[in-house]
């Protein structure tokens, strides 16, 4: 499960659970320099999810070209312009691994905002220059952002000012000396200060104000952002307690753990659920901090491995990680394994909502009652966890199967309803998911079928647009492929049936998958309505072929109904 916590990989979470597509635009970097950034629009028409570290990130800034004085988040504010521009007006700016130190102030002033001095004149980019000040206006910036919900997902859950403030705990990871620790400190001083007194929003102490180099506070203060916890609400979109729950333990990764990984870093905030939910967690890092031994305790880490050994050059422990790492990954098991085994927490094995076990039925369906457990299964996994997208279109799966089963048309069409709700469901739910959508597509066939060709037509565009989107999220989908061959197939021409299309489609779904063996009956029929009788045939051998069939409960129905193709030609 790919998670993130504000910074780095948001985008790619969200695309992965929403959908969407990714935009490209030129700023200004954190240095001044021209970079082109990325951001997304989602697939809901209204959100734009924007990675301040794309366009204001340190990845990629050689050490010594650090600039923490004068680095600036004006880059941000462009994307955020530019997501506007868009008819965009629900905008997630993810929060973390910012290169600059400025609190958000180049990123107002991208949007609109006015930074002035004593005299009137508007400050130079970069944290050191708001220690001189003055006032903030920001009336061109609220004309544009009339209507507009701005989320501010954080990282980290920092104060801007203090002892765990945003100076003084990142200052130095942006290359800030003890000095320049200071001059933050009195310029984030300075910027909260004149915040709360032209704009009304209290800043310094406010959580997560001080992620990204204080880019929360500017967030919160100019655009009236709402600040969440980044890990806490990544998680809940991605349906993480209901995974955790259905596993025997977590393992998680950081690239160092230190001190600040214990304000909302994605892995402990992991750690955690895991052990909220009874479940042994480990945790492989780069490198660990000395002296957090009981604090990982607390957070639910059971098991912790470091890559670096104590003491060794970063470079050298990065050379030698490719080596490190599987001895790494069998010490971290074999601690989970005593962990379990001595029972210090409670295994999930036994959870009867495991999706590998309501799997594992489905697919042993053509043995008395499999097919009912598996079913009953989801459905006590969504009655604790409506929301997973995964149980639902599990469900919906099972609900066809059933629908096939059922003594009458009329009940056959309620279980295929039930199944293709529950389907489109788990795609509102999770739109990057080529099994929710192939599902779907499937629920809406078998109601189609049942109800009759003539009172069927109506589906076959909705239908195409299902397996389509499946195909476009992942282009080997093999029952995909299989559903549009047979649609092509089935369909008589003057609605859209198409041989060469079929032929295209079944041939693709074997090429994708051959033990997938769903489709091997009707590309025969295709062979021989094209007079290529040998290649019908031949598929009788090679169906026998199939080792590890992928749906062994159909593996034998489809030999027969492929022999019986085959041998009727004759």
């Amino acid at each position: 499960m790919p998670v993130a916590d504000g910074g780095d990989g948001l985008i790619d979470v969200l695309l992965a659970r929403r959908g969407g597509r990714r935009v490209r635009k030129t700023v200004v970097g954190p240095l001044g320099e021209t970079r082109t950034a990325e951001y997304a629009l989602l697939a809901d028409g209204r959100t734009a999810v924007i990675e301040m570290a794309r366009a204001s990130g340190i990845a990629g800034i050689p050490r010594g070209a650090l600039d923490p004085l004068g680095a600036t988040s004006l880059g941000t504010g462009e994307l955020i312009a530019d997501a506007l521009r868009r008819g965009r007006r629900r905008i997630l700016v993810g929060l973390g691994g910012s290169a600059s130190s400025d609190g958000g102030a180049g990123m107002a002033r991208a949007l609109g905002a006015r930074l002035l001095d004593e005299r009137g004149r508007e400050l130079p980019p970069g944290a050191a220059a708001l220690v001189r000040l003055a006032r903030v206006d920001t009336a061109g910036l609220r004309r544009r952002l009339r209507g507009v919900r701005v989320i501010a997902i954080c990282d980290v859950s920092n104060p801007l000012l203090g002892r765990n403030g945003s100076a003084r705990v990142y200052g130095p990871q942006k290359g800030a000396s003890a000095a320049q620790v200071r001059v933050l400190e009195r310029a984030m001083s300075r910027w909260a200060a004149v915040l709360e007194r032209d704009l009304g929003v209290a800043v310094a102490g406010l959580p997560g104000a001080g992620a990204a180099g204080g880019l929360g506070s500017g967030l919160r203060a100019c655009l009236g952002a709402r600040l969440v916890a980044g890990s806490q609400w990544v998680l809940k979109e991605l349906g993480a307690g209901a995974r955790v729950r259905r596993s025997d333990f977590v393992v998680t990764g950081e690239g160092t753990v230190d001190a600040s990984s214990f304000f909302g870093k994605a892995p402990l905030e992991l750690t955690l659920m895991a052990r909220r939910a009874g479940r042994p967690a480990g945790l492989v890092c780069g490198r660990l901090a000395p002296g957090l031994s009981g604090r990982l305790k607390r957070a639910g880490v059971g098991a912790v491995e470091a890559i670096a050994l104590a003491g060794e050059p970063l470079s050298r422990s990065i050379g030698e990680t490719r080596r490190r790492l599987p001895g790494a990954a069998a010490r971290l098991a074999r601690a989970l394994s005593a962990l379990l085994a001595l029972a210090v927490l409670p295994a999930a094995a036994s959870w009867p909502g495991s999706l590998s076990s309501a799997d594992e039925l489905y697919f042993q369906r053509d043995q008395a009652g499999a097919l009912e457990r598996s079913n009953a299964m989801l459905e006590a996994a969504l009655k604790a966890e409506p929301d997973d997208a995964q149980a639902l279109w599990r469900h919906a799966r099972g609900l066809v199967r059933a629908g096939e089963r059922a003594p009458n048309r009329g009940e056959a069409v309620s279980y295929y309803e039930r199944a293709e709700a529950a389907a489109l469901r788990s795609v509102s739910l999770s739109s990057g998911s080529a099994d929710a959508w192939f599902t779907a597509g499937f629920a809406m066939g078998r109601r189609g079928e049942a109800r009759g060709m003539m009172n069927s037509l109506f589906i076959i565009k909705p239908l195409r647009r299902d397996m389509e989107a499946a195909l476009r999220l992942a282009p080997c989908h093999a029952g995909a492929h299989h559903l549009l061959g047979e649609l092509f197939w089935q369909l008589p021409g003057f609605v859209g049936g198409s041989k060469k299309e079929a032929l295209k489609h079944l041939e693709a779904a074997l090429a994708c998958d051959p033990s997938y063996t769903a489709p091997y009956p009707t590309l025969a029929e295709v062979y021989l309505k094209l007079g290529r009788k040998a290649e019908a045939s031949a598929l009788v051998e090679r169906i026998k072929r199939v080792e590890r069939p992928a749906d062994p409960a159909e593996y034998r129905d489809n030999i027969a109904d492929l022999e019986k193709t085959v041998l009727t030609s004759r």
